[in-house]
């Protein structure tokens, strides 16, 4: 077995598996010998896909592995390997299908991590719920004032305008603008919204344009927490 090594587990009878780059290998250590696993595109029973990332064998004797094309459960009687996978028309599906952390915690709950987020098993539904990070956060814009002969300026359209912007910024994410204070040359403007924000120097670059000068722009991201996708929680 030359190849790389990405994931190692034993499991509760001593049998060592070893995740590669190629599939999935059973070492047996009385006899010395691998037992490997392939992905087969003719067999829909086979691994999902052979990058592996995470092995893990639950409290109940199943022996889960996560790979570059979905969640696996290796059936060790049969050698077939049952799937779970993204599904956009199933919500309780997994929101990717690249799995890079399997963890069961203290009480018996099976977490995985993908590529797009947080799941919990459900066994008894035999599906996943999502968990997203909850963002609140101070978006902090400072528009330096405009070089004038006049003492008193009106910044109201600039100040539209770069709430505009950032809501422009904002589209294709949950977040949204829910409140804003305007002190004289600082925009202090309140986001909220579940999962990631797009990147912030995308959003002073556009303000730029539209200001036609440069502005500061920061973000300060309060305390969140990982919440259920569907707003519920055990």
């Amino acid at each position: 077995m030359r190849t790389r090594v990405r994931a190692l587990f034993e499991d509760h009878n001593g049998v060592l598996w070893v995740g590669t780059y190629n599939g999935i290998d059973r070492f047996d250590r009385q006899t010395r010998t691998f037992t490997h696993y392939r992905h087969d595109p003719a067999d829909p029973v086979s691994l999902s896909e052979n990058t592996l990332y995470a092995i893990h064998e639950d409290r109940t004797g199943r022996l889960w592995v996560g790979t570059g094309g979905g969640l696996d459960v290796l059936g060790r009687a049969t050698g077939k390997f049952l799937h779970y996978n993204h599904d956009p028309a199933n919500p309780g599906s997994l929101n990717s299908s690249s799995i890079g952390t399997i963890y069961e915690d203290a009480t018996g709950k099976l977490w995985i991590g993908t590529n797009g987020g947080l799941h919990r098993y459900d066994r008894a539904q035999d599906q996943f719920d999502q968990f997203v990070r909850y963002i609140v956060a101070t978006l902090l814009v400072a528009i330096p004032l405009s070089v004038t002969t006049y003492q008193a300026v009106d910044h109201s359209l600039e100040n539209r305008a770069a709430i505009q912007d950032a809501t422009v910024w904002l589209a294709g994410t949950t977040h949204s603008i829910v409140a804003v204070d305007v002190r004289d040359k600082l925009i202090v403007a309140t986001i909220e919204g579940y999962g990631d924000l797009n990147p912030l120097r995308e959003l002073a670059d556009q303000l730029a344009v539209t200001l036609e000068r440069p502005v500061i722009v920061t973000l300060r991201v309060m305390p969140t927490q990982v919440e259920p996708s569907g707003g519920t929680t055990e």
